[in-house]
């Protein structure tokens, strides 16, 4: 991990999602429940 990105890795599905902010900041609600959503989670 570098810079402003962080990288998620689902253990099942394919693909990684990147998320753009400084990682010692929390993820906003809206992206949060978008990762949710695009992990099947939600």
């Amino acid at each position: 991990m570098s810079g402003s990105h962080r990288q998620f890795r689902h253990k099942v599905k394919r693909g990684t999602m990147t998320v753009a902010g400084n990682p010692s900041k929390d993820v906003p609600t809206g992206t949060l429940l978008n990762i949710l959503k695009q992990a099947g989670l939600r």
